[in-house]
């Protein structure tokens, strides 16, 4: 006589969910500056266990992706649901390798060695483009008459991708990917080439030059 038997193997997980802004986080790398060194944006997310089993995990994350919360170690009851915080924190150190952007994009690459070097520790992607933007501006000529001027302007951003582990008990590893688009501030100068003609001894001539920032990120000099 045979019996057959049959079972069924439950992977434990939890049920991740993101409010509001989700699991990608925009910002502008022109907020960290000579009085600001560091800047932390906050997401919130939700931890439902749907399983029938009690859930044993702890949960980490690589810099620049953090958890707002001292506690590691969590504990959830069948259908039981959590809400914890969880940020990027963009830091004047992070972003020095990315102060000297090349304008070459076949030099990318070296940047993302940098940040390799930077983050050794850190399980962490980093990849840049560019996009290029069609701004115009208002020029005053010397005849009085006003000129639009139309440019296409190259705005460089940086995409960081990583995850925040959820690692079981069981040795059950859950992976939650984390990703973070960071615009650089970028200008240019109009006019580009400034002709004052000639110009008599003790004569004093005046042009305008202007310093225009079209990308979403604020700029700052000193």
């Amino acid at each position: 006589m045979k019996i057959m038997m049959t079972g069924k193997v439950e992977v434990p997980e939890v049920v991740v969910t993101a409010e509001e802004h989700g699991f990608t986080f925009k910002l502008m790398a022109g907020i960290i500056n000579s009085r600001v060194k560091e800047h932390t944006k906050v997401h919130k997310m939700s931890l439902l266990n749907g399983s029938k089993l009690h859930l044993q995990f702890k949960i980490s994350a690589s810099l620049p992706f953090t958890l707002l919360d001292d506690k590691i170690e969590y504990t959830l009851t069948p259908r039981q649901k959590i809400k914890l915080d969880h940020g990027l924190v963009l830091s004047e150190r992070f972003c020095l390798p990315f102060s000297t952007l090349p304008d070459n994009p076949s030099a990318w690459s070296s940047i993302n060695q940098r940040v390799t070097t930077l983050s050794q520790m850190s399980r962490v992607e980093v990849n840049v483009e560019e996009q290029l933007l069609h701004k115009s501006h208002e020029v005053n000529l010397s005849d009085g008459t006003v000129e639009t001027i139309v440019q296409q302007v190259p705005e460089k951003r940086y995409h960081i991708h990583s995850h925040l582990l959820l690692n079981y008990n069981n040795g059950h590893q859950q992976k939650i990917p984390v990703h973070c688009r960071i615009v650089l501030p970028t200008f240019y100068i109009s006019p580009e080439t400034v002709q004052f003609g000639t110009c008599l001894v003790g004569q004093t001539s005046h042009l305008t030059v202007r310093l225009i920032n079209p990308s979403n990120s604020p700029l700052r000099w000193t």
